[in-house]
């Protein structure tokens, strides 16, 4: 009997040690500065809680901290070769305001995972901020060289026609110290504008014109101000460029020439040739209720190719009013030439 209850007393603590006994993968974080950070913090990823902070100390070397973190089980792949964490704190910038919610809920470390396949690492050196590209899916990241900063800043946009096609990562010297690497990222849905002859030049945020009549100011947006930004184009010639190999090297120039903001063709995002956009009146007769009235109307479109008693041209589907109605058979297309105040 005695040893009976030996073995079912010894049961018993081992079911009751394995229960209270926290499971996860446990990984260690050096950040510059703790921020306030305790024991307790939550690790977020897209705003779900995959961790917590068990323990927060110096440093061996004194020149940081050390957290130490217990990751849930269904977030170990997150303790790979390649996963960033940061401490999210209230920031309150000229472009932007984050975190705030971390005044009322409390500092969190966020995480952006490497590659599941990289290998299991349970050491990482913590960043002092968010990276740029916290957000960012696959793309193209190129090298941007030029001879000074231009006030450029992590988070800087990267332009095509005013949009935003990408972003600048980092700025550092270059390894001889002669010029400065602007490290930048196009979106992988932009990368087919980006080729070997592209040409990228600083994006002055704002300008002041002085003259007789006063002063002329012209601004782009406040993120263009504050961090500055970078503008590119890419012109079509009879030579077909290549794209661009991840890392190349790009001059960035300190203003735009006058030739590339006046080209007229430029990289497509598509491999087939783009027909010049024109607009289109079309004119035709419909019948309704025994009487026969003339509708028009304009759209844009692009011609396609021209004959002598014969057009083709693509316009928009829904060019009538309705699908149901029936195509008419006499169209009267008129191909509108705005550039020589008349048509053709």
């Amino acid at each position: 009997m005695w040893a009976l209850a030996a073995i079912c007393l010894i049961v018993a603590a081992t079911l009751v040690i394995t229960s209270l006994k926290k499971t996860g993968t446990e990984i260690t974080i050096s950040f510059p500065e703790g921020h306030g950070l305790k024991h307790g913090d939550r690790v977020r990823y897209r705003g779900i809680e995959v961790g917590e902070v068990e323990k927060v100390a110096l440093a061996a070397n004194m020149r940081g901290i050390d957290v130490t973190v217990l990751l849930a089980p269904e977030a170990e792949n997150l303790a790979r070769e390649g996963t960033r964490f940061w401490i999210v704190r209230p920031e309150i910038s000229l472009t932007s305001v984050k975190g705030l919610d971390t005044a009322v809920s409390g500092k969190f470390i966020a995480v952006s995972p490497g590659d599941p396949n990289a290998s299991f690492q349970t050491g990482f050196a913590g960043l002092s901020q968010a990276p740029a590209d916290e957000w960012a899916e696959r793309g193209l990241s190129i090298v941007l060289r030029s001879e000074e900063s231009h006030g450029l800043a992590p988070g800087a946009p990267v332009l095509w026609r005013g949009l935003k096609v990408g972003q600048v990562l980092s700025v550092d010297l270059a390894f001889d110290t002669r010029f400065v690497d602007i490290h930048a990222k196009i979106d992988q849905k932009y990368v087919p504008l980006v080729r070997e002859n592209s040409k990228f030049w600083v994006n002055k945020g704002l300008g002041i014109d002085a003259g007789l009549t006063g002063f002329k100011f012209e601004a782009e947006s406040l993120e263009t101000i504050a961090r500055g930004g970078i503008s590119f184009t890419t012109p079509r010639t009879e030579r077909e460029f290549n794209a661009p190999s991840s890392g190349q090297v790009f001059t960035l120039y300190a203003e735009a020439q006058k030739k590339w903001l006046e080209l007229k063709e430029t990289a497509s995002l598509v491999n087939v040739q783009v027909p010049p956009m024109t607009v289109l009146r079309f004119v035709w007769k419909e019948k309704s209720l025994g009487f026969a009235r003339t509708k028009e109307r304009r759209v844009c479109g692009a011609v396609h190719s021209v004959a002598r008693h014969r057009i083709e041209v693509i316009c928009p589907a829904d060019l009538l009013d309705s699908q149901d109605r029936a195509l008419p058979d006499t169209w009267s297309v008129t191909i509108v030439d705005p550039s020589q105040n008349g048509r053709i």
